[in-house]
């Protein structure tokens, strides 16, 4: 699931969900019902990352870096 890496990059940024879902221009709860979801899928993997500035390959990789 994607649901721990966003919530690690968000902490880590000093983002808050309820700020992402603005960025994203949706609500707090569609915001955690997309990424709490196993049916998220790659264009919504990639707003997420565009609103957090970094990758969706940062988002999705097991410990958030390349290799």
């Amino acid at each position: 699931m994607i649901e721990p890496r966003i919530k690690e990059y968000l902490k880590e940024t000093g983002v808050t969900q309820s700020e992402l879902a603005e960025r994203l221009g949706i609500t707090s709860s569609a915001l955690n019902k997309r990424i709490s979801s196993n049916a998220i899928n790659l264009q919504q993997v990639g707003e997420i990352a565009d609103a957090l500035h970094t990758s969706a390959f940062m988002l999705i990789s097991e410990n958030g870096e390349s290799k």
